[in-house]
């Protein structure tokens, strides 16, 4: 339980995150406990003496506004399980395949549940308490993650090296606990329904099915000393040879995400006429309107959660075709200047990040991100 002054949740557990700062101004105040006498560094880093304890089975002492957080104390070791079976083989001098097969498992993962707030409380808009926050936190969290692995490689060789890859995956998990990049924090972090977590089991925010890269360097074959116009004169050499062309392209599936209103997943419903709880839009071929379900079934006007899954959809694909063109000048021997045309996002395809996915929001379903418009530099290199 936390008293107020002293830091949230992360503080429960040091040093894994949060702060604690003391000065002799205000040792020994709320904002400041005095720490237990003769405390050593070897035995642990000590907690502040919390004195704002309660008893099962009693009521909260803390005052309106403070945050209250709960630790379950059937708390597990994080566990992860790694595995891979890779094979590789050489079918043609300096040409390699890889194949393999890469998983993960995770179990007891920090799990952050916001169970209400003096404005809205979790995750509907009702007020279920008068304190400032009321969170739980708990080892329940699960991931899983598996991929087929591919890599073609040519060591470089008569001016040609190229490696590629191409990976299929797919990672699972129950909560992305307290850090995720669907929301801000446990309130939108959290189980949707915290009576039933198993409903979040789904795609993963950072899921990327597939992911494609190939990247190339290939000294042109023309000029002084290469395959074509090998004897060329000093003079034709300056034009034709010292070229190089450079490559690096990704080509992946866009990132998966969840429609919401009002902070919670919204239902799928059969026509707008069905939706009691706002406004129904389309998306999708889906017509969606906010929750009408109640996590309580004795609190009808309390909480609501959604029929729609987790990460159900995903953004537009994102594809980034980088490339270069370098010229090669010897002007002794020692001494190479080398002039560079490098295009970012070559041609200029249009890369977003996903929808709006908030079902209030104007702006619903258009995705007005853009990452990465084509760049061109120019540039010189002195090498010696």
């Amino acid at each position: 339980m936390d008293t107020p002054g002293i830091p949230g949740i992360l503080q429960a557990n040091p040093p894994s995150g949060a702060s604690y700062n003391c000065s002799l101004q205000n040792y020994g105040t709320a904002n400041c406990p005095q720490l237990p006498a003769n405390f050593s560094l070897d035995t642990g880093i000590p907690f502040p003496l919390v004195t704002n304890t309660i008893s099962p089975g009693t009521t909260f002492p803390a005052p309106a506004g403070a945050t209250l957080v709960y630790v379950n104390p059937d708390i597990h070791n994080e566990m992860f399980h790694q595995f891979n079976l890779t094979g590789q083989w050489e079918f043609r001098p300096s040409w390699l395949a890889e194949v393999g097969f890469v998983g993960s498992r995770g179990r007891n993962l920090l799990v952050v549940k916001n169970i209400g707030n003096s404005g809205n409380g979790f995750p509907g808009s009702r007020q279920v308490t008068t304190h400032g926050t009321v969170q739980t936190v708990e080892y329940s969290g699960t991931s899983s993650y598996d991929s087929l692995q591919s890599k073609i490689e040519k060591r470089y060789n008569r001016g040609l090296s190229i490696i590629s890859s191409y990976v299929w995956s797919h990672a699972i998990d129950n909560s992305p606990g307290n850090f995720c990049i669907g929301g801000t924090g446990p309130t939108t972090c959290g189980f949707s329904n915290p009576l039933r977590p198993e409903l979040d089991r789904a795609s993963s925010d950072f899921d990327v099915r597939h992911r494609f890269s190939f990247a190339a360097v290939w000294d042109l074959p023309f000029g002084k000393g290469r395959t074509y116009a090998a004897d060329a004169s000093r003079a034709a050499d300056l034009f034709i040879g010292g070229w190089q062309l450079n490559t690096n392209i990704n080509i992946q599936s866009g990132p998966p995400f969840s429609v919401l209103a009002n902070g919670q997943r919204v239902d799928i419903v059969s026509s707008a006429a069905a939706c009691t709880t706002g406004t129904a839009k389309t998306f999708q071929g889906l017509v969606l309107c906010p929750a009408r379900t109640p996590v309580f079934s004795t609190d009808p006007g309390g909480p609501k959660f959604g029929n729609l899954g987790r990460n159900v959809f995903r953004g537009e694909r994102q594809e980034y075709v980088n490339a270069s063109l370098f010229k090669n000048l010897h002007l002794a021997e020692s001494v190479t200047a080398q002039f560079r045309l490098q295009a970012y996002n070559l041609f200029n395809h249009l890369n977003g990040f996903r929808p709006q996915n908030d079902l209030n929001n104007i702006s619903f379903g258009q995705d007005t991100s853009e990452q990465r418009r084509r760049q061109l530099e120019f540039g010189f290199r002195l090498i010696f």
